[in-house]
């Protein structure tokens, strides 16, 4: 396996926005361009372990844990801004149309002590298990789809715990988050959006959020 041990130069214009979104926050950025650069590298399981390896072994999978966990950053906002930016580099202006594509996807998790995972039904497998459900949306432009928004869906086992615990003041459904995800798309009103959803998400509060 190869090994990185310092942020790549070729990068540094690609990862230039990251840099600038944590403002100074060096340890912060320090992880988040060593995770982006593990994912991208990485040809066997993409995990934070192998994630790790790949980059020397300096940090730990625990230390990767906490990153994510509890240090003070927005990370959707971080995507959101990564996003825009990559517009802007295929030559997108205010005004050119977009499509949102929206969907959720099932991940099966063994972990027991993994936070917020329940019962799920994997549709491709046609059985229950434990696991996540993820709602996500991408922007669709020039054939080109970019990451925007995901969100992970609580359910009610398990929210009360973590409510006390980051502070949450209500559960959200599935479409709720689809709906959020929509509004969260920060454009102008001259600029033609077209939201792409299977038949699921055709429903009043979807709807409203398209409008």
């Amino acid at each position: 396996m190869i090994s990185i041990h310092a942020e790549p130069a070729s990068l540094k214009t690609f990862l230039k926005p990251i840099r600038n979104f944590f403002e100074g926050d060096v340890t912060s950025y320090y992880y988040a361009w060593r995770f982006i650069v593990g994912l991208a590298f990485l040809f066997s399981h993409k995990s934070e372990d192998n994630i790790s390896k790949l980059l020397g072994a300096q940090r730990t999978r625990q230390s990767y844990d906490n990153f994510f966990n509890k240090r003070d950053w927005d990370c959707q906002s971080l995507l959101r801004r990564t996003a825009k930016q990559t517009l802007k580099s295929l030559g997108w202006k205010e005004g050119d149309p977009l499509y949102l594509a929206l969907d959720d996807t099932q991940n099966e998790k063994r972990a027991f002590k993994m936070e917020a995972v329940s019962k799920i039904f994997l549709h491709a497998e046609k059985r229950y298990a434990k696991g996540h459900i993820l709602v996500a949306c991408a922007i669709i432009y020039r054939g080109v789809a970019i990451p925007y928004g995901i969100k992970i869906w609580v359910g009610k086992n398990n929210f009360s715990n973590l409510a006390m615990k980051y502070g949450w003041t209500n559960r959200q459904t599935i479409n709720e988050l689809a709906a959020e995800l929509i509004r969260s798309l920060d454009v102008t009103k001259k600029t033609k959006v077209t939201v792409v959803f299977d038949k699921y998400y055709l429903n009043q509060k979807v709807i409203k959020a398209c409008n």
